[in-house]
């Protein structure tokens, strides 16, 4: 079973594994992109421009973040969606296709780490696959993979996060 995030860049990712095993790509608005006051803004083209003072009150909590949904409730909603895959699916593979910021969210709450970070950590680059292994419901492994990795030495912007582009 493959489910995506609704957003366009999600589903474009998820559509070439949907065609190698002949199955359709269902959507769960629970895999979207994590909502924050910076939307539409091209701050990998500026970064300076958060040092605005205008922007000052947006930053009164880096742990929560306040400009944005909290990390607990990323967490939150990742996590539900999947549990239902491993309830719906059990003994058998599901492909959730997300965005950086709620990928990132799971897998710390999974490794038990604090959910504040500083986003340039993120190991979660452009088309990267984070693996999560259950024996029943037990969380055996995490695993990490960049198949696209030489695609993203050649990436003009890949921001924020840590991979092998070029420019980061």
């Amino acid at each position: 079973k493959i489910i995506s995030s609704p957003l366009l860049r999600a589903r474009q990712t998820a559509e070439p594994s949907a065609k190698a095993y002949n199955v359709e790509v269902e959507t769960d608005a629970r895999l979207i992109e994590s909502g924050n006051l910076f939307e539409g803004m091209r701050i990998n083209q500026n970064r300076w421009m958060l040092a605005h003072p205008k922007f000052w009150k947006w930053y009164t909590n880096p742990f929560r973040p306040s400009w944005g949904e909290p990390y607990v409730d990323i967490a939150d909603r990742m996590m539900k969606v999947v549990k239902q895959a491993q309830n719906t699916n059990a003994g058998s593979q599901t492909l959730l296709v997300s965005h950086q910021l709620p990928i990132w969210c799971l897998r710390r709450y999974l490794e038990k780490k604090h959910l504040a970070h500083l986003p340039g950590n993120r190991n979660c680059a452009l088309a990267s696959v984070t693996t999560l292994t259950f024996q029943k419901n037990t969380l055996i492994s995490i695993k990490y993979w960049e198949p696209a990795a030489p695609l993203l030495m050649m990436a003009r912007d890949v921001t924020p996060g840590t991979s092998d582009a070029t420019i980061n």
